[in-house]
C-alpha cells in the first residue's frame, strides 16, 4: 500500500488513563445512566410529567447539587416551578467562550438572571453585583460540598482565564502524548494533523451521524422486543416520535442504548477524524478569536462555525452505514503465557557476569484468597454407583465397610463402572452385617475463609452450627432484612456471649470452589482458564480438556506444547477454544459451503460472529462455553441478540467455524491456528 499521503490523529483524555482508570470511567457512566433513569421515574410518579426528556433530568440533579437553591440569587428554588420558564438551566462558561456542554459547565438559575446574565461568566455577572452578592456567592460555592471540584473551578472563573484558543484547550491535557505520537509519525508521513474529541463530536452532528450506530442496531433489538418508541423534543419545542433501543441491568432498570454498547464507536470516531480537515480546526480558532468584536447578544460559537461544516463528499451518510454494517472488530488473543528474562549479575573477574534465565507468567497464575480445609461427615449417604472410584473409598467413615468396598473394586480390576453396575451388584453384592450395601457414610472435602458478617453473608454456608442458630435468630429479629440485621455492627454487635462480651464478626463460611489446589500454606482457585481443547474418540464422542493459565506455565516449564494436539488416549485433535477466539456460527444463509474469506460475505458474516468470553468444563464433564457477539461491549447475559451460552459439544461441532481476524478486520484464516 506505501506510505500514507496523510494522517489525522485524535488524541482523547482516556489515553492517558490505565485500564483501572478506564474501567473505572465506564463504571461511571453505567451509574450516571441508572441515575438518570431512577430520575425519570421519579418524575413521573412524584411531579406528574408524562414523558420527562433529557433536560427534565438535568434541570432536576442541577437542582439536588445546589441543595435547591439557586446560586446567582441565593434564593430557594420551589420544586413546582423548577420545571416551568421560570428556572432555566446556564452555562457557568458561555458555549460562545469555551464550548463545554458537559454537566460540570452548567447550573440552574432563575430565567431573568440568564438573560441578564448574557454573555458573562458566572463570576463576572456576580463580581458585577457588588461585594455583598459576590461574596455570598463565593461561600454558597465554597460550603457546598456536592458541587465538584472541577465544577467549583469554573463558577469562580472570570473571562480572563479562559483559554483563547478553545481547540488548544482541548488538546493540552494530552499535550505530550501528541506530540510524541506526531515524532513517531512524521518519520512515515510529514503531514500529520491532531483533532480533538470536541471537533468529532460537532462535525457528527453537523453531518447526521449521531445516532447511525443505534439506526444499524434496530432492527436486531426490535426483533427481540427491545425497542420502543419515545417522544423527543426537538428544538422547535415540538415532540417527535423515535424508536429508541433499551435493555435491562441487573437492578432491573431500563437503560436505553448508547454509543458506548457498539465498539464500532471507534471506527466511525475514525473516518470523522480522517475526513477532518486543518482548515475546519483554523475556521473555529479564528471565529474563537474574533468572535467578540463580529458577534454579539449570546450567539453560539459552533452553531456559527458550522454553517462552514458541509458533509465532505456526496452520500456519505450512507456510505458510512454500508460500511459499519460490514465492519469485523479485531481482538488481540494473549498467546503469550511466559516471558523469558536474562538476570545478570556480576563476579570477581572483572570481565566475566553470571547470566541466569527465568521465566515470567504474563499473568496471575491463581486468584489471592487462600482457603483452609476441613473434612466433616456428609449429612446424606452416598449411593455406590459408576463414579465411586478408588479416591472416593478414602473418604468412607466406616474402617470395615471401607475395606469392604476396596476389595469389591479389586475385584473389577478397580473399574468403578463394572464393580458398581446393576448387574453387578445384584449377582455380587457387598454384603455388611448380614445386609447389601447400597449407600455408604463418606465425609467431604470442604474448603472454607474466613469473612466479614455483612449483608451479603449467605447463612446456610456458616460452618458452625451454633453461630449458624445465633445469626438466624438475628435475622428473624429483623424480619429477614439482611441489610438491617448484618450492619452497624459496632453499634449494634452481634452476641456469642454476652456476658464476657464476646462478639461475632467474622466466621468461617464454606467455599462454593471443590477443585482448589494446594500450594503449602493454603488452597488456592487456580483462576483463569487458558483454553480447552477438544478430541473425537474413535466412537465420534466429542472429548473436552481444560488446561488452566496455571497448568499452561508449568506446560512451557517442562518444554511441552501449551496445547496438547497428541492425545495419550489416541483421540483426533479437533481444536482449541481460548478466550477472544472467534467463531462464526451458521445459519440457512451462511452455511458451511460459505467462502469465509470472501470479504462480499461479510454482511452476512457481520451477524454471526461471535467471540468466546469465557469457558470452562464443569465437574460432570459439560462445557461450559460463553460467547458475545463482536460488537458487544457489555455481558449482558439477558440479551440473546449478545449473549449466547453452550452447554453441549453438540451445539458447537458442525455448527460454526473457527476463523482469525487481523487487525486491519479481514478474516484471514480458517480453522485452527
Amino acid at each position: 500500500m506505501g506510505r500514507p499521503d496523510k494522517i489525522r490523529i485524535e488524541l482523547a483524555r482516556g489515553l492517558r488513563m490505565n485500564a483501572k482508570k478506564r474501567k473505572e470511567s465506564t463504571k461511571k457512566i453505567a451509574d450516571a445512566t441508572r441515575k438518570n433513569e431512577t430520575i425519570r421515574k421519579r418524575l413521573k410518579e412524584e411531579y406528574h410529567i408524562p414523558r420527562p426528556g433529557r433536560n427534565d433530568i438535568i434541570k432536576y440533579k442541577l437542582a439536588e447539587e445546589t441543595n435547591w437553591q439557586s446560586l446567582y440569587s441565593g434564593k430557594q428554588i420551589k420544586s413546582s416551578e423548577l420545571f416551568t420558564n421560570a428556572y432555566e438551566i446556564e452555562h457557568i462558561i458561555p458555549k460562545s467562550r469555551m464550548y463545554d456542554d458537559s454537566f460540570m459547565n452548567k447550573t440552574l438559575c432563575e430565567s431573568r438572571l440568564n438573560r441578564e446574565k448574557s454573555n458573562q461568566t458566572a463570576y463576572d455577572y456576580l463580581k458585577s453585583k457588588g461585594d455583598e452578592a459576590f461574596n455570598k456567592y463565593v461561600s454558597s460555592i465554597k460550603d457546598n460540598k456536592k458541587i465538584p471540584k472541577p465544577k467549583q473551578e469554573k463558577l469562580l472563573m472570570g473571562a480572563d482565564r479562559i483559554p483563547d484558543d478553545f481547540i488548544n484547550r482541548q488538546l493540552s491535557e494530552t499535550h505530550y502524548i501528541t506530540k510524541k505520537a506526531k515524532d513517531l509519525l512524521l518519520s512515515t508521513c510529514r503531514n500529520v494533523t491532531v483533532t480533538s474529541g470536541t471537533i468529532t463530536n460537532l462535525l457528527k452532528e453537523q453531518w447526521g451521524l449521531k445516532y447511525v450506530l443505534e439506526e444499524l442496531n434496530l432492527e436486531k433489538y426490535r426483533n427481540i422486543g427491545q425497542t420502543e418508541h419515545r417522544d423527543i423534543k426537538t428544538n422547535g419545542g415540538q415532540f417527535k416520535s423515535v424508536e429508541r433501543i433499551f435493555r435491562i441491568d441487573k437492578s432491573g432498570n431500563k437503560i436505553f442504548w448508547s454509543k458506548r454498547d457498539d465498539h464500532r464507536h471507534h471506527a466511525l470516531d475514525a473516518i470523522i477524524v480522517a475526513f477532518t480537515r486543518p482548515k475546519y480546526i483554523r475556521h473555529l480558532n479564528t471565529l474563537n478569536a474574533t468572535f467578540e468584536e463580529r458577534y454579539q447578544g449570546g450567539k453560539d460559537l459552533l452553531a456559527i462555525a458550522a454553517q462552514s461544516f458541509d458533509p465532505p463528499r456526496q452520500h456519505l451518510r450512507q456510505d458510512i452505514l454500508k460500511s459499519l454494517s460490514q465492519t469485523l472488530i479485531s481482538f488481540k488473543r494473549k498467546n503469550k503465557v511466559v516471558t523469558s528474562n536474562k538476570n545478570r549479575t556480576k563476579t570477581k573477574i572483572k570481565w566475566q557476569e553470571n547470566i541466569q534465565i527465568t521465566l515470567t507468567p504474563r499473568g496471575q497464575l491463581h486468584k489471592e484468597t487462600v482457603y483452609g480445609n476441613i473434612k466433616r461427615i456428609k449429612e446424606t449417604a452416598v449411593k455406590l454407583n459408576s463414579r465411586f472410584d478408588t479416591e472416593q473409598t478414602q473418604l468412607i467413615v466406616n474402617s470395615k465397610v471401607k475395606n469392604l468396598v476396596e476389595l469389591h473394586l479389586e475385584k473389577f480390576d478397580n473399574d468403578p463402572k463394572k464393580a458398581f453396575s446393576a448387574k453387578s451388584l445384584k449377582t455380587t453384592p457387598v454384603i455388611y452385617k448380614g445386609n447389601i450395601l447400597e449407600k455408604v457414610q463418606c465425609y467431604e472435602n470442604i474448603y472454607v475463609v474466613r469473612k466479614e458478617v455483612d449483608d451479603q453473608l449467605n447463612i446456610e454456608n456458616v460452618i458452625d452450627k451454633g453461630i449458624k442458630r445465633i445469626l438466624e435468630q438475628r435475622l428473624d429479629q429483623f424480619e429477614g432484612n439482611k441489610k438491617k440485621a448484618f450492619s452497624n455492627l459496632e453499634q449494634n454487635p452481634i452476641y456469642m456471649n454476652k456476658d464476657q462480651n464476646i462478639q461475632i464478626k467474622r466466621i468461617r463460611v464454606k467455599s462454593r470452589y471443590s477443585d482448589l489446589i494446594d500450594i503449602g500454606r493454603g488452597y488456592v482457585n487456580q483462576g483463569k482458564n487458558h483454553h480447552i481443547a477438544l478430541y473425537e474418540d474413535k466412537e465420534g464422542k466429542i472429548h473436552g480438556e481444560k488446561i488452566t493459565y496455571l497448568e499452561a506455565v508449568e506446560r512451557v516449564k517442562q518444554n511441552l506444547p501449551i496445547v496438547k494436539k497428541q492425545h495419550e488416549s489416541k483421540w483426533k485433535y479437533l481444536y482449541h477454544l481460548q478466550i477472544n477466539d472467534y467463531f462464526v456460527f451458521f445459519d440457512e444463509k451462511l452455511t458451511s459451503d460459505t467462502d469465509l474469506l470472501d470479504e462480499n460475505k461479510y454482511s452476512l458474516i457481520v451477524p454471526k460472529l461471535w467471540k468466546v468470553q469465557s469457558l470452562s468444563i464443569l465437574g460432570s464433564g459439560t462445557p461450559y462455553l460463553e460467547f458475545t457477539h463482536q460488537y458487544a461491549t457489555e455481558i449482558d447475559k439477558k440479551n440473546p441478540a449478545n449473549y449466547k451460552r453452550i452447554t453441549t459439544y453438540a451445539n458447537l461441532i458442525g455448527k460454526c467455524q473457527k476463523v482469525q481476524v487481523n487487525s486491519l478486520g479481514k478474516i484471514i484464516k480458517i480453522g485452527e491456528y
